[in-house]
């Protein structure tokens, strides 16, 4: 992998080298060579999903990606801003200070047979809980990890200003400023 940034040009005078050289040190590069840009943020995102889905399996080794399938059923989703509490939020906050929808119903017997395949068996319904965690910024969002939301919708609560750097549309570090 690539250590610093390279970018390809045929450069015709000695101007050109310096532009080219001072453009390197203003953007800067991730340790693979991914170009680093800076922008600011107004809002930390936090999406809960709840989903019942259900696993159809043709072998029970389920050793092969062939063998089975996962169908999705009933989803709910409540969307998180700064960690303050939706007014949809039924549970919440968890660790990572995200509030929750209502579950979905469940899957019904009979629904679960319909979607199932001659020769397939199924698993008993599963309920997935998933999180995307994102960073609203002047540039669009920026997907991120639950620790950076969490330092993020705190300062954005303390009226702080956030700026993110960020490489092929996920942040890498964020700073905060009064």
């Amino acid at each position: 992998m690539p250590t610093s940034c390279f970018i390809p040009a045929k450069t015709t005078s000695s101007n050109w080298g310096i532009l080219l050289a001072a453009l390197m040190l203003l953007v800067g590069c991730t340790p693979e060579g991914e170009v680093i840009s800076e922008t600011t943020c107004n809002a930390a995102t936090a999406e809960a999903i709840y989903t019942w889905r259900v696993q159809y399996y043709t072998n029970p080794s389920r050793n092969n990606p062939n063998d089975y399938r996962w169908v999705e059923f009933s989803t709910t989703r409540l969307t998180n801003r700064n960690g303050e509490k939706p007014a949809a939020a039924v549970t919440g906050p968890d660790d990572n200070g995200v509030w929750w929808p209502a579950l979905p119903a469940r899957p019904l017997v009979d629904e679960v047979d319909d979607r199932r395949k001659f020769s397939e068996r199924n698993d008993a319904p599963e309920l997935l809980r998933t999180v995307n965690y994102r960073l609203d910024c002047a540039i669009g969002p920026l997907t991120t990890d639950p620790l950076t939301y969490r330092q993020t919708a705190k300062a954005f609560r303390g009226n702080q200003t956030v700026k993110a750097s960020y490489s092929l549309g996920r942040v890498l570090n964020v700073s905060f400023s009064q």
